[in-house]
C-alpha cells in the first residue's frame, strides 16, 4: 500500500510539474539578460571592458564593470568638488524600465518632481537599500559635483524591489551636491 501511494505521489508530482506555468528563477535571469541585450542592440550601444578616460566617452559607449553594471558618463561635472570616501552626496535621478518605451518609473530630476534630492553616504562597500549597490558603484565612477551618467542595472545590483522581480532598470543620475 505504501509503495502504491509513493508511486501515485510521484506520478501526480510529475503531472503537476509538466502542466505548471511557473517560471524558475534561472529562467527569469535568462529573460533579464535577453532584455538587456535587446536594449543594447536597439539603442546601438557599444560595450567596452576598460573604463574610458573622462574626456573619451562617445555618445553610446558604455563600460561594463566586473559586477555587471553598465555605465555611461554623460558629463564629468565640476572636477574641483570631488566625492571622497564617507562623503554625503545629494543626487537627482530618473528611473525607467529598459523596455521599448523606456517607461518612467520614478522621476526625481527637478525640485518640481521632489522638493529634495536623495542623500547617500558613499563609503567602502556600503549598501543603501533605497538604491542598491549598482547605483553606489556608479556614483564612485562619477566622482564630481554636477557629474551625470546613465547606468543599466541588472536586478542582482539593484534594490530589493527590482531584485526580487528580476527586472533590469536604467537610471540617469546627477550628483547635485557633496558634503
Amino acid at each position: 500500500m505504501k509503495k502504491k501511494l509513493f508511486i501515485l505521489t510521484i506520478v501526480l508530482l510529475a503531472l503537476y510539474s509538466c502542466g505548471s506555468d511557473t517560471v524558475s528563477y534561472s529562467e527569469l535571469q535568462d529573460k533579464e539578460q535577453k532584455n538587456i541585450k535587446e536594449y543594447i542592440k536597439r539603442n546601438k550601444i557599444k560595450i567596452v571592458k576598460e573604463m574610458p578616460q573622462v574626456d573619451k566617452w562617445a555618445e553610446n559607449l558604455y563600460y561594463k564593470s566586473e559586477s555587471g553594471l553598465y555605465f555611461h558618463l554623460i558629463s564629468k561635472g565640476d572636477t574641483t568638488i570631488q566625492v571622497k570616501n564617507n562623503s554625503i552626496i545629494s543626487i537627482r535621478f530618473l528611473l525607467s524600465k529598459i523596455d521599448k518605451n523606456n517607461t518612467l518609473l520614478i522621476r526625481n530630476w527637478d525640485p518640481q518632481d521632489f522638493s529634495t534630492p536623495e542623500k547617500l553616504k558613499i563609503s567602502d562597500l556600503s549598501y543603501n537599500p533605497s538604491f542598491g549597490i549598482g547605483v553606489q558603484e556608479a556614483l564612485r565612477y562619477m566622482k564630481n559635483k554636477q557629474s551625470e551618467a546613465i547606468i543599466i542595472v541588472e536586478s542582482a545590483l539593484n534594490t530589493n524591489s527590482y531584485k526580487n522581480s528580476v527586472t533590469p532598470v536604467k537610471y540617469q543620475l546627477k550628483i547635485t551636491s557633496i558634503q
